[in-house]
């Protein structure tokens, strides 16, 4: 017998109308279905229930309408223009005043309510302004504060039922203080409803709405909506909705 005889021909492999095409065709075909349905849950869940919180007719250009009919008693803004300004902005970031906000209360025993410590004072930044600025009633209140809890994926978006108005003076030599609660709250973590794999979002952040108006060759307003997050906001040892991080 010659080497040749002695040899194993191998056949190759040739795509076409036998099984093990037809096993990559549909490994294929469900491999890309499978990838396909999974975009298009987080896709789909992620554009449902993504908030923007203190949206207003006017600057609605999504289609968050419905989180509209919750915003707080009194609370409007206006067409963004020169003489009336709109920043969205992280809260560790602004400075314009001092303004500091703490969680002291969120849990499973307070009934979906969560309660807060703030304080305001002028510095330098708003030295100017402060000088001019427009009281919001007769009772000399100048600064307004609208509060909201919101988180994506699950598209939670509360607010706080009403605004609170206090006044800032940069003579004033002790920081304003009051408290704020925000009622109708769920506990942490929720859960989004994506496929394949639940997304779990443990803890919302929190909105601020600060607004104010001055006098600078006619009327300005500027309004300043300011995010914290849960370690932007929360105090150590207190439970947020129900989660401690």
């Amino acid at each position: 017998m010659n080497k040749s005889e002695g040899k194993i021909e191998r056949t190759k492999f040739k795509f076409g109308r036998n099984p093990l095409s037809f096993i990559i065709v549909v490994v294929s075909l469900a491999i890309i279905i499978f990838a396909a349905i999974t975009i298009s849950s987080y896709v789909k869940t992620w554009n449902d229930n993504k908030v923007t919180p203190f949206v207003s007719s006017s600057d609605d250009g999504s289609n968050n309408t419905k989180y509209k009919n919750s915003l707080p008693t009194g609370f409007a803004l206006q067409e963004e223009s020169e003489n009336y300004i709109i920043k969205r902005m992280d809260g560790k970031d602004f400075n314009l005043f001092d303004f500091k906000i703490e969680c002291r209360e969120y849990g499973q025993l307070t009934n979906g309510s969560a309660t807060f410590d703030c304080s305001i004072k002028a510095n330098d930044n708003i030295k100017e302004k402060a000088k001019v600025l427009k009281d919001l009633d007769t009772n000399k209140r100048n600064i307004q504060f609208a509060f909201c809890f919101a988180a994506d994926w699950v598209g939670m978006c509360t607010y706080a039922t009403s605004i609170s108005k206090y006044q800032i003076s940069y003579t004033a030599e002790d920081p304003t203080t009051f408290t704020k609660s925000i009622s109708g709250l769920s506990n942490f973590p929720l859960t989004a409803n994506t496929f394949p794999v639940p997304i779990k979002v443990y803890t919302p952040d929190l909105y601020v709405c600060i607004t104010f108006s001055y006098e600078s060759g006619g009327v300005k307003t500027e309004n300043y909506i300011l995010k914290y997050t849960y370690n932007d906001y929360h105090v150590d040892g207190v439970t947020i909705g129900g989660y401690v991080k």
